[in-house]
């Protein structure tokens, strides 16, 4: 679909952000404002064929990235601190009480879900913004999917307290582990979307940001996949299981699904219950990243962006949250890779 005519159901100006205590809200306002903008200069290159000009958007990136590795500004460790007293006062029997937190903990992740996966892709918006599809080349495209695949590892150890706590798989934890579960399949997609521009750098693949995510209805888009030299663009909805009344949820014309267990091939048995010795296949995301980093040789391309002992270290993590699973990623980079590019090239009913 071209540019002008996909961009029509979405809307320039923000639409409205949960409310949270006044303390929380005053340390959200970057992360609230930055993802906005993003938003604002998509919306402006699509609709209007109007973009910042390089350097503007170095400068912009830059300012951006380094805002995002300090914490996304200290919001990263403040909410820590919160998580903290909010756990210590809380008792075991407080059943609604855990189950408040827990939901609270979850609406707030999904405030930075943006930026977890936009950190790395400045150079992915200067190649599209700009028209230079020759930025985004492997080293880049490498770079980004490393550093997403070990946020796989911060989710999965977070996800292993919660098991150890039994606070993950209980009925309580329902919304933060919905969250969770989804975080974790969009950086999987993320990691299997980019075999796209591996393979061709006419396609760029940006994270959608809250006014084409978050506020657009049945055109929600958590990715948008844009082929630049044809000015096609398609959207792309990442689910880690799609059911069918998802299906229909959605516009068909602009928006692509990505099932997390059938597609990327996420899922696992897991004993669910303490107490049970049975295992039940649940969604469990996050195996394409940690099969990344498993099979990322160290090389000069790597010692660019990481020192050896480094990786050999994340690497040992992977193969450690892996486990006994073997590898998919090919398979499911294929199965991607086919859908969204039949999709993008579709013309759309008239």
């Amino acid at each position: 679909m071209e540019f002008d005519e996909f961009v029509a159901p979405y809307r320039r100006e923000p639409g409205r952000y949960p409310s949270y205590p006044t303390e929380l809200e005053a340390r959200l306002v970057d992360v609230r404002r930055l993802a906005v903008q993003w938003g604002e200069i998509l919306h402006d290159a699509l609709a209007l064929g109007q973009a910042p000009p390089l350097e503007q958007i170095r400068a912009f990136s830059l300012t951006y990235t380094a805002w995002a590795n300090a914490g996304f500004g200290g919001v990263s460790g403040f909410v820590e601190r919160w998580v903290d007293s909010r756990a210590d006062s809380l008792e075991e029997s407080d059943a609604a009480g855990i189950t408040e937190f827990l939901d609270d903990l979850a609406l707030l992740s999904s405030e930075l879900s943006f930026h977890r996966l936009n950190a790395h892709a400045g150079t992915f918006w200067a190649s599209f913004l700009c028209g230079i599809p020759g930025l985004a080349g492997r080293e880049i495209v490498e770079s980004t999917c490393f550093h997403l695949a070990r946020e796989v590892l911060t989710f999965a150890e977070y996800r292993n307290l919660l098991i150890e706590d039994d606070l993950f798989f209980g009925d309580e934890a329902r919304i933060g582990r919905a969250m969770h579960t989804g975080a974790l399949t969009e950086i999987d997609a993320y990691i299997a979307l980019l075999d796209l521009t591996r393979r061709n750098r006419r396609l760029i693949v940006l994270p959608g940001p809250p006014q084409f995510e978050r506020w657009a209805g049945s055109a929600n888009a958590d990715f948008l996949v844009i082929d630049t030299e044809r000015g096609s663009i398609r959207g792309v909805q990442v689910k880690s299981m799609v059911e069918r009344r998802e299906v229909e949820r959605y516009d068909p014309a602009r928006i692509t699904l990505i099932d997390g267990a059938r597609d990327l091939q996420n899922s696992r048995a897991m004993r669910t219950d303490p107490r049970r010795s049975d295992r039940r296949v649940v969604s469990w995301p996050g195996m394409i990243g940690a099969h990344y980093l498993r099979e990322l040789k160290p090389g000069p391309l790597t010692d660019r962006w990481i020192e050896r002992r480094s990786l050999l270290l994340t690497k040992y993590a992977a193969v450690h949250y892996a486990g006994a699973v073997g590898s998919q990623n090919k398979s499911a980079y294929a199965a991607v890779r086919e859908r969204v590019i039949h999709d993008l090239s579709s013309r759309p009913a008239s």
